[in-house]
């Protein structure tokens, strides 16, 4: 999701290799720099990804599945505020 010419909010699922532990995750990438910035942590576990993102003014809201709360796959809604400081 572009919030300017170099800088994008991306999230996915992250894997911890020492504990073998998956969470999804949103970060902020800088494409001039190559460099990403961890914004959240999102609840999640065992089986996750595939999240999508809006933007709609200040605030973020990111849709992802997850299996941390009882191995069964649900689909958990994300919010997250304070969108537009990241460009300044």
């Amino acid at each position: 999701m572009a919030l300017s010419e170099n800088l994008y909010i991306v999230s996915g699922r992250h894997v911890d290799w020492g504990s073998h532990q998956f969470t999804t995750k949103v970060w902020l990438s800088d494409s001039v720099t190559k460099m990403f910035t961890e914004l959240k942590t999102l609840p999640s576990g065992g089986d996750t990804s595939y999240p999508g993102l809006v933007i709609e003014g200040d605030n973020l809201y990111v849709s992802y599945y997850s299996s941390h709360i009882d191995n069964e796959a649900r689909v958990y809604m994300g919010h997250l505020t304070g969108v537009e400081a990241l460009t300044n």
